[in-house]
């Protein structure tokens, strides 16, 4: 297998960049898929592509956090960055998915990586994101049986089903006849649909990892296929369509809780979950290249706590704490709000408010940051303590840096003033 590595920064431009490397983009999916990652994934994302080109050959894309210095050697550079990886896994072990939500799902990841301290290399993640998944999905059918009976109240003028006393007697209208409808649900149905998605998963981007790593899922992916072939004879010479996955039609056949889990775990063997700003998810379908990403935000925001904490060895400090304000529009329009602080630090005098930013500070910082740093002052303000607010840093550099207090004055008038605290906390390896 002839493979190439690429390194790139987090804020450079994934298509130009495989651009200049002079990859062949005739593969029309290929590139809609990779455009798809770079518009939608690459808003301040840490992680790993990889993708086979027409002539086989397997690009692996390296995007590195944007404080590495991108003039040292390749070699040096792929060194720092599974540092930086493993000091994420470290971090999101220790501190729980509570404060990390895109690793919520990947147990077997972080479990092996308490036992065994590291991964080599990104196959050994993918490996175990793509065991955990089969073997849920495999114990899923294994515990259901070929088909499940439903109970389901109906009326006609007709008498088909079991009688329902209870309703009848109650029934004002006597044309109305109360039944109780059996309803047979095959899980059969599930099991074509899991069939037609492990087919595509080893079709496309099983090819892409390595020899060895392909063996062992591949390995997996048969025991589950053998399993539904014998126990629902799923019919494996029809085909689905894989955009039809996302289809309304097929979302309402995984009704209960468990079977909406299958789902999602069949749409992470072919897709990348991205998280919106509010929360939700946006599904993109992309079974021709593999992905692995994090947000460096959140690991920095984690980092820079686990720091504080053991370095004040208290319970004064607070990751991510909330506190509720309102606003009174005309004098009746009540709007509520949340203030919240990435880091909170309390003691007898003073209050700590420290906003974590994962960006290279060159002069001032934006508006937007100090506005809801002024905003969480006025939120949290307690009397009797002195409020200090802070932006933190990973890297500050120009007119702040040549600041010995750091300090800086927002004067609006003689009587109006904000001042803050701007502090770099290396994230260093």
């Amino acid at each position: 297998m002839n493979v190439k590595e690429i390194f790139i920064s987090e804020n450079e431009n994934l298509i130009q960049k495989l651009i200049e490397e002079d990859i062949d983009f005739s593969d029309i999916e290929l590139r809609k898929a990779l455009a798809t990652i770079s518009a939608k994934v690459f808003n301040n994302k840490v992680g790993y592509i990889a993708f086979k080109d027409e002539d086989g050959t397997v690009y692996k894309v390296y995007i590195v956090p944007k404080i590495f210095n991108s003039s040292i050697s390749h070699q040096e550079l792929k060194k720092k960055f599974f540092q930086y990886m493993k000091k994420a896994f470290e971090l999101v072990s220790k501190y729980g998915k509570k404060y990390y939500k895109e690793l919520e799902n990947y147990d077997t990841i972080l479990l092996f990586h308490k036992r065994k301290g590291t991964f080599r290399n990104f196959e050994d993640i993918l490996l175990f994101k793509y065991i955990r998944i089969l073997e849920n999905i495999y114990s899923y059918f294994q515990k259901h049986r070929a088909y499940r009976v439903k109970y389901e109240a109906c009326n006609s003028q007709t008498l088909k089903y079991k009688l329902d006393l209870k309703r009848n007697i109650k029934e004002l209208n006597k044309s109305k006849i109360h039944q109780i409808r059996k309803i047979t649900l095959i899980y059969s149905k599930l099991a074509f649909i899991t069939y037609q998605v492990l087919n595509t998963f080893q079709k496309t981007k099983l090819r892409i990892l390595e020899e060895i790593t392909q063996e062992r899922l591949e390995h997996l992916v048969n025991k589950i296929k053998n399993l539904l072939r014998k126990k629902y004879k799923v019919v494996t010479s029809k085909n689905i369509k894989l955009r039809k996955l996302l289809s309304n039609n097929i979302k309402i056949l995984f009704r209960k809780t468990e079977d909406k889990k299958l789902y999602s775990l069949l749409l992470s063997l072919l897709n990348e979950e991205i998280r919106t700003d509010n929360g939700n998810k946006n599904i993109i379908l992309i079974p021709n290249i593999v992905t692995f990403f994090v947000s460096p935000e959140k690991i920095y925001e984690l980092y820079v706590f686990d720091i504080i904490l053991n370095r004040l060895r208290t319970k004064c400090v607070e990751l991510q704490p909330l506190k509720k304000y309102q606003i009174i529009i005309n004098n009746k329009d009540i709007k509520n709000k949340e203030s919240n602080p990435d880091i909170l630090i309390k003691t007898k005098k003073y209050l700590f408010l420290m906003d974590v930013k994962w960006k290279i500070l060159k002069e001032i910082p934006s508006d937007e940051d100090i506005l809801k740093l002024e905003r969480d002052v006025k939120v949290w303000q307690e009397e009797r303590k002195k409020t200090i607010p802070v932006l933190v840093f990973p890297k500050i550099s120009s007119l702040v840096s040549k600041s010995k207090s750091k300090k800086i004055k927002l004067i609006f008038s003689n009587k109006d003033m904000f001042q803050f605290y701007v502090i770099q906390i290396d994230m260093s390896f």
